[in-house]
């Protein structure tokens, strides 16, 4: 039975988990800016645009006739094929207006995922037919709301956009949580005064100091010459001043049990690849969820030095402390 000790660090490990998500979704739909795209829209003229025959591309009379009625402009409601081909990245203003999330579109259209995101051309023909679908549905809330107004349009696309970043953070997820794994290391070293430079992603070096993301670094150097970098596979690298891989730390965020044996396993991946090319490297499993299981998978593989509770060491200061000082003394600083 788990202790009231036991249970508050699991709220508080809840806390960090709802905590990391909530700022992934405000970064990223600050990333997407809703008052962008419909600046690029504004800056369009609809009297550019072909719109004679617009039942073609998927808009009803109905629909038409009620933006008519209310004086808006046709470009901030319905999707012409011209505009998304010359401006592929404008898919996703009017999939969101019209509630269609990537999972959805991908069935009633194709994938637009990489459209979205410019990495690849819409062609024209494509974007007729990504228009009709997106316009249908687009009439339809036209036809049952006759209220309907720019604002909505708005309301319609954060969440849309909302309910594709939900998705997305259950990918995401562990890359964040690592990330506060590696800022509290980051942070530890510097206020130590350990760090000789900080390495960036693109391979300058800096002088160490905290105004900078986790995201610019790939790690940082001591002052004895040993670096710990990060990444993924392992999430933190401890490397010699002869550039030997000596140690890492894999890190875990998930909560729930049923899923404690396959994370472990993943982990379990990256530290054979590390022990194959030096066995004695240390090294260190950092999971929120370790179940009785895990711990007898663990003692039966060796692949593992060292186990630390995430919940612990984000909430209690000793365990934090013991962590720390763990990696200082692995890297003889």
């Amino acid at each position: 039975m788990a202790n009231n000790k036991d249970d508050r660090h699991l709220k508080e490990a809840q806390k960090v988990d709802y905590g990391v998500r909530s700022i992934f979704i405000q970064r990223s739909l600050k990333g997407l800016n809703y008052d962008r795209f419909s600046q690029r829209i504004k800056s369009l003229k609809p009297e550019e645009f072909e719109w004679k025959e617009f039942s073609q591309i998927g808009i009803s009379d109905r629909a038409w006739n009620c933006a008519k009625e209310k004086g808006i402009n046709p470009l901030f409601l319905f999707c012409h094929p011209k505009v998304i081909t010359s401006d592929p990245s404008l898919v996703i203003y009017y999939r969101g207006i019209a509630g269609i999330p990537l999972k959805a579109i991908k069935k009633v259209a194709f994938d637009t995922t990489k459209i979205e995101s410019k990495k690849i051309p819409l062609q024209y023909e494509r974007s007729s037919e990504l228009s009709k679908v997106i316009n249908e549905f687009i009439s339809r809330i036209l036809e049952e709301d006759e209220e309907y107004s720019l604002q909505d349009a708005g309301i319609m696309f954060y969440a849309t956009v909302g309910a594709n970043l939900d998705g997305q953070w259950r990918n995401v997820k562990g890359f964040e949580i690592a990330s506060l794994v590696k800022r509290m290391i980051f942070e530890f070293f510097l206020s130590k005064k350990l760090i000789k430079s900080i390495l960036l992603q693109k391979g300058k070096e800096l002088k160490p100091h905290k105004n900078v993301t986790v995201n610019e670094m790939k790690g940082f150097i001591l002052k004895n010459f040993c670096r710990i970098e990060f990444g993924s596979e392992p999430d933190i690298s401890f490397i010699d001043k002869k550039g030997m891989l000596t140690g890492m730390v894999e890190v875990k965020g998930g909560l729930d049990e049923a899923g404690a044996l396959e994370r472990y396993g993943a982990a379990k991946k990256t530290f054979d690849e590390v022990l194959n090319k030096n066995p004695r490297a240390f090294t260190i499993y950092l999971a929120s969820c370790i179940t009785p299981t895990v711990r007898k998978r663990i003692e039966a593989d060796r692949a593992v030095r060292k186990i630390f509770n995430l919940t612990n060491v984000f909430f209690d200061e000793k365990e934090k402390l013991n962590f720390l000082e763990e990696i200082r003394w692995w890297m003889r600083v």
